[in-house]
């Protein structure tokens, strides 16, 4: 039985918003520490990987939604309804995550 994965394309894109993403997290993480002098510093970067973030998670969803076929990964043996109930809401979760936090931040900088 040979094992399905996804596409080369797919986890390009993954890592493309997940290490911006994780970046801009660390930096808030990094600001709420920081001495008062650093702070902008801090706040500056998370706001420029945010705004990558945003950008990159576009073509993402654009590739996802095309190929939405492909992405009909079989479930792990033993795998209960519920459990794979769970699986796909903290995936819609994280996709929900990664639009809506760099929509707001970036709207936010500009109407707030």
């Amino acid at each position: 039985m040979q094992a399905q994965v996804y596409t080369k394309a797919a986890s390009y894109f993954h890592w493309m918003v997940a290490a911006p993403l994780l970046g801009s997290v660390a930096s808030v993480l990094q600001a709420q520490n920081a001495a008062k002098e650093d702070k902008g510093k801090w706040m500056w970067r998370h706001k420029s990987l945010g705004v990558l973030t945003g950008i990159v998670v576009l073509p993402r969803m654009g590739y996802r939604l095309v190929n939405f076929g492909k992405y009909q990964i079989s479930k792990l043996p033993n795998e209960g309804p519920i459990v794979g109930a769970l699986a796909k809401a903290g995936h819609l979760g994280l996709y929900g995550f990664m639009t809506i936090m760099p929509a707001t931040g970036i709207a936010m900088g500009m109407y707030g």
